[in-house]
């Protein structure tokens, strides 16, 4: 019962980020950097690119290994590598910059 009710409160705090995030748009958008990130983010179908200033880089850094993960185990196509380092560039750049 109490998985459940985590599980319940994780799906509704990941859906007012993600409603906050839709007032954002990603920077540069015609980038090769957000072309990609947008292809494989959104290619679960699960959710739109989250505009990478809503967070730190130690945090897309993190994400993006677990979300390449998911796509591999899943057996969906995932970035090779040449476009994992044009992605985790454009995350970089546009991420939210930290104080630690």
């Amino acid at each position: 019962m109490k998985k459940v009710v985590l599980s319940v409160l994780a799906m509704i705090l990941f859906s007012l980020v993600l409603f906050a995030c839709a007032k954002q748009s990603l920077p540069e958008p015609e980038s090769q950097g957000a072309k990609l990130y947008v292809k494989y983010c959104s290619a679960s179908g699960c959710h739109d690119a989250i505009p990478p200033q809503e967070s730190s880089f130690p945090y897309w850094r993190n994400q993006y290994a677990r979300w390449s993960g998911n796509l591999k185990q899943k057996g969906m196509a995932y970035p090779s590598p040449q476009e994992d380092e044009i992605i985790l560039a454009y995350l970089k750049k546009h991420a939210r910059k930290s104080n630690y």
